[in-house]
C-alpha cells in the first residue's frame, strides 16, 4: 500500500512489482532495484509513489588491531624471555619460546594498547602449548578506555587447552584491551587477537553498526542501527 504525507491511502489494488539486477558497483554489495508500478489512485497525490533501494556497502571484515601494538605485562618472569611483546607479535608456535610471562603476582595481567578507540568485535587468546594450561583460567578480558578506566569485560570460567574467542559486543569501543586472572597464578599467553575496524566512534562508516547519531560520519543512524 501506498500513503501520502497525510498517511491516507492513495492507491488501489495491488501494486505490481517488477524487479531488475543492478550492475556491480565497486565497493557495494550486488542487489536487486525494486520498482512499483502502482494502480489506479484513490485520490491524485502530490508526489508520484515510488520506492528506491539505495546501494549498501558489503560487510567489512574485521582486521587485527593489536598486532604489532605496544603491550606490558604487570611483572616480567626474566628480565630477558618471555615479554609481553610476544603476546601480539602474530607467532603463534608450539614452542614456549614465543609466549609471554609474567612472575607470580595476585591478579596478574597483561595489557595491549590499540592506539586510540577502536570498535573491536571480538579477542581471540591462544594459551601455551607445552604445560600448564590451567593457569588461564578464571580470568577477565576488560575493555578500557582512553583514561584505562573499565567500559565492560568478559568472565571466562575455567580453562582451554588451544584458543578461545570471545565476541565483544555491540558498539564496543575501547582503546586498551587487558586479560586480568583473579587468582595468585602467573599469567603466561601465546597469542592475543584484538579483531575489529580501524574506526573512532564518530567515524563510522556507512554500514557499520550505530547506537547514536554521532557515531556516523554522515551523522544518520537508522532505526535498524547501522550508519546511513
Amino acid at each position: 500500500k501506498f500513503y501520502d504525507t497525510n498517511d491516507i491511502e492513495v492507491i488501489a489494488g495491488s501494486p505490481v512489482v517488477s524487479v531488475f539486477r543492478t550492475p556491480k558497483c565497486t565497493g557495494y554489495a550486488d542487489q536487486s532495484s525494486f520498482v512499483f508500478t502502482t494502480g489506479e489512485p484513490t485520490m491524485s497525490p502530490s508526489l508520484a509513489p515510488s520506492l528506491s533501494f539505495a546501494p549498501t556497502k558489503p560487510y567489512t571484515v574485521p582486521i587485527n588491531l593489536s598486532q604489532g601494538k605496544e603491550a606490558s605485562q604487570i611483572c616480567n618472569y626474566s628480565s630477558t624471555k618471555y615479554p609481553a611483546r610476544h603476546g601480539n607479535d602474530g607467532i603463534i608456535s608450539t614452542r614456549r619460546s614465543w609466549m609471554t610471562h609474567t612472575c607470580k603476582r595476585a591478579n596478574a595481567w597483561w595489557k595491549v594498547d590499540l592506539g586510540g578507540l577502536k570498535q573491536i568485535e571480538s579477542v581471540e587468546i591462544w594459551n601455551r602449548p607445552d604445560c600448564c594450561q590451567f593457569r588461564l583460567s578464571n580470568f577477565y578480558v576488560q575493555f578500557l578506555d582512553e583514561y584505562g578506566d573499565e567500559l565492560s569485560s568478559i568472565y571466562n570460567d575455567g580453562y582451554f587447552m588451544k584458543n578461545k574467542k570471545f565476541t565483544a559486543g555491540r558498539n564496543v569501543f575501547a582503546r586498551y584491551v587487558r586479560i586480568q586472572l583473579t587468582a595468585g597464578e602467573p599469567l603466561h599467553l601465546m597469542e592475543v587477537k584484538v579483531l575489529g575496524w580501524d574506526v573512532s566512534p564518530d567515524l563510522l562508516e556507512s554500514g557499520a553498526s550505530c547506537s547514536d547519531s554521532t557515531q556516523c560520519a554522515s551523522g544518520l543512524c537508522t532505526g535498524e542501527s547501522i550508519c546511513y
